[in-house]
């Protein structure tokens, strides 16, 4: 059976909070972690489900939205706790959100 293609990029997102709560200083950055891509769980998983249940198969952008939407945010992760400069953190989030939803974009094409 084929892994639906956004399975990969959840589990990297979920190994990389991980990673970041041994660097608990960093607390901000652990929150933000907890907040902001919890869209992206529920998005990522729903695709999967649906793609897994039915018919509808990737047509390859969900993977590369889901693994653009972990990049961005393990970028975002080491500004802020290793520089933390606002306005590319700024960016970095906008960048994230549009990335998400071009990914929401799918989801909802697929509930059609």
């Amino acid at each position: 059976m084929e892994i639906p293609a956004t399975i990969r990029p959840v589990a990297a997102l979920v190994g990389w909070t991980f990673a970041m709560e041994l660097w608990i200083w960093k607390a901000d950055n652990y929150n933000h972690l907890h907040e902001a891509p919890t869209r992206f769980y529920a998005v990522a998983v729903s695709l999967a489900v649906i793609q897994a249940t039915t018919q509808l198969k990737s047509s390859g952008v969900e993977g590369k939205l889901a693994w653009a939407y972990v990049g961005i945010r393990i970028v975002h992760s080491l500004v802020q706790s290793l520089t933390n400069k606002i306005p590319v953190r700024f960016g970095l989030y906008a960048l994230s959100e549009v990335t998400l939803l071009g990914l929401f974009g799918k989801l909802v094409a697929a509930l059609l």
